[in-house]
């Protein structure tokens, strides 16, 4: 029946008329499609303005995009960032300048304990080095949604605001960005203050940002990792501006702003998308390597597409016909409002590449309904087919390319499916005679992939998974997330338990390695259960787990339970803050070397060996290490100032403190409360001992240590 059903395809489905190389991608010309037949899935109007990558002739003049409607943005070399009228599409694509058009695609978030566990801790303390390291004299730029700017975390322990900019993506009304054409810049600390925040819903930046630069706003329960520096905030909100196009126009913002003061600066991007090759040579990644240097550094979330079968890949032998074939796994109940979803199926240069969509009677054991696209290696094709298949309700579609980035065939599905009849299956059939790799990604949202319980059917699986924009770019530090708390008890929703393993890579960290064979991640980092700060304005924080409620200026605000490496990006972030504080000139290359060279390997990560591994990169991060090989590193270099060694006091939550001392000192130690009224003191502490104050009735004291190096003190909270 099989070698039946194989017939069938090659004789029925692959029939096609060659049709000429688009000049649009394939997303772009399913929007156009879309758009000619008024489906309402295209969420785009013919005259909406839609963003895209623009990929320019050499010299080119930006002019005539412009005189269709078009608003160019950021250019980079022959890569221009655009907002282009959705009906001028295809005027676009057609001008002689124009060599390809992307439209954007839609990204998603990522989602106390943290700073001991990587040692930031020691390094904001500045224990056995010149001096404590904050982020002073940082910029740490998050792109991401669901900002509160009022929080507490986000100013000085004198109240003053450390967000310096905004820029709010999705919202008219105000003044664009010099250089940029739509959303409003937040300049001025009355401004950013009397906007509040981005959105009604949801705490995600809220929390990435604080995990990365909060600043003592829960008397140092939940401090953040770079508490010192200067914060930049770049709200991707709105239905129209959660896209990889925006994270690039974003992403020049925040460092022209680092340019403007004269400061190096590390971005976060705690969001990621499953299409695109996943090799590096996106448009995305290639537009970040062109903007990372030295002081100009990039972390993201290697994703949260761990146990999720959403992958597969097919060694084609050639130099006959050889196949791969899959049923899709609709992952969320159909209905009108789930219906969507993307594959993603990518060759390599040279091959020819056949993909036939079709329904599958399981009852009859055979091929109801198909369609399919073909990419000869000659570079001709078919054209964009769409069809309803018997068994279902909705538009299924696939576009065919030979990618302009990569000279690789490049076949993208989408599915509009809403009901599928009972003994039905959707499914993929990849056909090649030539020898070479196929990777076939679904978004692991919607959509992953399954063998049916077939013999012969391809299961999905979730390697390969590290999702583009944080997790496949050369430049970009990608991070993974490991277990530090996996049960805690809540303010509002009770005890929570999350069945991780204490000390052991996260169930949901993406694995590597990339398509073109790289470790990645780099680094895992903290990322199960962390506690920063949570929205305000976050109309869902009554369901979410609360650790700590907390007044501030009359107002009620919140630190909450997350995790998923968008939690474990910040935490490399604010280290790689501390680290350019000491060394402003590191560069994407210095930064995963030192990772390289000083992250931990234990009994969970194994040996990870000289050039890592595709769970755990290189180890877990370690920033007191990296600290001082980042010093040592700077000793040698010109403008490096020596600092003198200080005192410091630590909290590390649950009523704990660590005394931070030069080596050999003398330290007094004088705890008093809040009111002043003193409670304990000792004398020749030393240097690196940990106070615990936890048996004291609850409230807030000051812990004062005093060397002949100097006094510090800090608030410890006991509960």
């Amino acid at each position: 029946m099989l070698r039946q059903i194989f017939a069938l395809l090659i004789a029925a489905c692959f029939c096609q008329q060659p049709w000429a190389q688009s000049k649009l991608s394939p997303a772009a010309r399913h929007l156009v499609a879309g758009l000619a037949s008024g489906q309402a899935s295209t969420r785009a109007s013919a005259g909406a303005t839609v963003s895209a990558y623009v990929h320019l002739a050499p010299g080119a003049d930006v002019s005539a995009l412009e005189r269709l409607g078009a608003t160019v943005n950021l250019r980079c070399g022959d890569i221009a960032t655009a907002r282009i009228p959705a009906g001028a599409l295809e005027a676009a694509a057609s001008l002689p300048g124009v060599a390809y058009v992307q439209t954007a695609v839609p990204v998603a978030r990522m989602m106390d304990i943290v700073r001991p566990a990587v040692g930031a801790d020691l390094v904001q303390a500045g224990s056995g080095l010149p001096r404590p390291f904050t982020g002073r004299g940082v910029v740490v730029g998050i792109i991401d949604a669901g900002f509160d700017y009022t929080h507490p975390n986000f100013r000085t322990p004198s109240g003053e605001l450390r967000i310096r900019r905004v820029w709010e993506q999705g919202y008219g009304g105000g003044t664009p960005p010099e250089g940029f054409s739509y959303g409003s810049e937040l300049a001025e600390p009355g401004q950013i203050l009397a906007a509040g925040g981005d959105v009604a819903s949801g705490s995600h930046g809220t929390h990435v940002a604080g995990i990365a630069a909060g600043s003592d706003g829960a008397e140092g329960a939940y401090l953040g990792i770079a508490p010192d520096a200067d914060i930049v905030l770049v709200s991707i909100s709105g239905a129209d501006t959660e896209t990889n196009v925006n994270v690039s126009d974003a992403m020049a913002y925040i460092y022209r702003y680092a340019e403007s003061v004269g400061k190096p600066c590390v971005i976060n991007v705690s969001l990621g998308v499953q299409a695109g090759p996943h090799d590096g040579t996106s448009t995305f990644d290639t537009l970040a390597d062109a903007m990372l240097g030295p002081g100009r550094l990039l972390v993201g979330s290697v994703g949260n597409f761990g146990g999720i079968n959403f992958h597969l890949s097919g060694d084609f032998s050639g130099p006959g016909p050889d196949t791969l074939r899959t049923f899709v796994d609709y992952r969320q109940a159909l209905t009108t409002a789930t219906a969507g979803g993307d594959i993603d199926i990518w060759g390599e240069p040279g091959m020819d590449l056949k993909v036939c969509v079709f329904t599958y009677s399981t009852s009859r054991g055979e091929i109801a309904d198909s369609f399919s696209v073909s990419l000869p290696a000659s570079g001709q094709a078919t054209p964009g087919v769409s069809a309803v298949l018997s068994g279902t309700v909705g538009t299924m579609a696939a576009y065919g390319e030979t990618s302009p980035l990569n000279g690789k065939p490049h076949v993208l599905v989408t599915s509009g499916v809403s009901r599928l009849r009972a003994g039905y299956s959707v499914g993929l059939w990849v056909v090649s005679a030539s020898e070479g790799k196929v990777d076939v990604w679904a978004d692991g949202n919607k959509l992953g992939l399954t063998s049916g319980g077939i013999d012969g059917w391809a299961e999905g699986d979730d390697l390969n998974s590290p999702a583009e924009i944080g997790g496949t770019g050369r430049g970009v530090i990608s991070v993974g997330a490991y277990v530090t708390r996996n049960e805690f008890d809540t303010e509002n929703v009770g005890h929570v338990g999350t069945g991780e393993t204490m000390g052991g890579i996260a169930s949901f960290s993406s694995h590597g390695p990339t398509a073109d064979g790289r470790v990645k991640p780099d680094v895992a980092a903290p990322g199960s259960a962390v506690v920063s700060s949570a929205s305000s304005h976050d109309a869902t924080l009554s369901s979410q787990p609360v650790a700590l409620y907390q007044q501030y200026g009359g107002r009620d605000y919140a630190y909450a339970y997350m995790q998923g490496t968008s939690m474990a990006a910040p935490v490399v972030t604010g280290t790689v803050a501390q680290w350019l504080e000491a060394c402003p000139g590191l560069s994407p290359a210095d930064v995963r070397r030192i990772i390289a060279a000083t992250s931990v390997s234990d009994s969970y990560t194994g040996d990870v060996g000289p050039g890592g591994d595709c769970t755990w990169g290189f180890g877990k991060l370690d920033a007191m290490a990296g600290m001082q090989a980042v010093l040592d590193f700077a000793s040698g270099l010109p403008g490096v100032a020596a600092v003198p060694s200080t005192v410091a006091v630590c909290p590390l939550g649950g009523g704990r403190v660590r005394i931070v001392a030069p080596a050999g000192s003398a330290v007094s130690v004088a705890v008093s409360r809040a009111d002043g009224v003193a409670v304990m003191s000792a004398d020749g502490v030393s240097p690196g001992h940990v106070a615990d104050l936890s048996a004291l009735p609850s409230g807030v004291y000051v812990v004062r240590a005093s060397a002949a190096a100097g006094t510090a003190c800090a608030k410890v909270a006991v509960r």
